[in-house]
This record gives structure tokens, sequence and C-alpha cells, in this order.
């Protein structure tokens, strides 16, 4: 079964559908104005809405316009919409922790919750040697009085 070469001779593709006129042939023609073998390659509205013959493989002209100039139009024009919603998103999530914290503020057994615990802050503290305390933890202790005073005023309401 050795390798037995084709008979006849080499025909290309373009040749072998029966037509016998490459692109090439059929571009030269059309652009001659003799279309007589070749069909047009424009579609009739595309001739329509530009109003101008344009070479194949040519697009329209963008009002004068770089292909680059138009792309970067369209980067600002999404960097613009990006940074917008960027801007209304953080908005709108700074008006749901205002919100959050606003009902927060106005619920006395989260209030009563958050005293309690700085007051058991507060109580570990006092526990500990008053020379090793930091300031921060000095004024805590200090405050203890005012505290207790809101507590109660939550427990009586």
């Amino acid at each position: 079964a050795a390798y037995v070469p084709p008979v006849g001779r080499y025909a290309p593709p373009g040749a072998k559908r029966g037509t016998g006129t490459s692109l090439a042939e059929r571009m030269r023609k059309e652009r001659e104005g003799s279309t007589t073998g070749a069909t047009k390659l424009f579609p009739k509205a595309f001739l329509a809405s530009t109003g101008k013959k344009l070479p194949v493989g040519m697009a329209p002209a963008n009002d004068g316009k770089s292909k680059n100039v138009l792309r970067k139009e369209r980067q600002k024009v999404a960097k613009e919409k990006k940074e917008q919603e960027e801007a209304e998103e953080k908005q709108r999530q700074e008006e749901e922790e205002k919100a959050r914290l606003e009902s927060a503020a106005n619920d006395p057994t989260k209030k009563a919750k958050k005293l309690n615990k700085i007051l058991k802050q507060i109580s570990e503290l006092k526990k500990k040697d008053p020379a090793s305390l930091n300031e921060d933890q000095k004024i805590k202790i200090a405050t203890e009085a005012e505290l207790l005073q809101n507590l109660a005023e939550l427990n009586i309401s």
C-alpha cells in the first residue's frame, strides 16, 4: 500500500467549485464595473445608509474619529458610570449604617447590654494593680458612676 499520487494536474480549491473565478477576480470585476460574472459584495441597504462606496474590508468613517479616540471615549464613559455607581453604593451603605446606629441607639435593651459590658470591664480593671493601668483604663474606671446612673435611667423607663 504505497502512496499513489492523484491523477491529473493540480487544481486549487477555488477552481474546483465550477465557477472558475476567484474572490480576487470577482472583486476586480466589481471595481471595474463589469459585474457580468460577479455579484455585488456590498448589500444595497449598506450603500443606501452610507451614501458612498468603500473598498472591501474598509469600515465606514465614524465622524472622522480614529478607533483609538472612540475607544478612549468609551473607556471614559465607562469610568464615569463606574464612579457614579460606586458613589451611589457608598451613599446607600452610609444611610444603612446611620439607620442601624439610630435603631441601636433607640433600643434600651441594647443600651443596657452595652453598659453592663462596660461595667464588667471596669470591675475587671479594679481587680488589677492601679499602678499597672494605663491612662485609658483609669479614665474608664472614673466613668463608672456616670455609667451606673445611665443604667438606672434605662431601667426606670
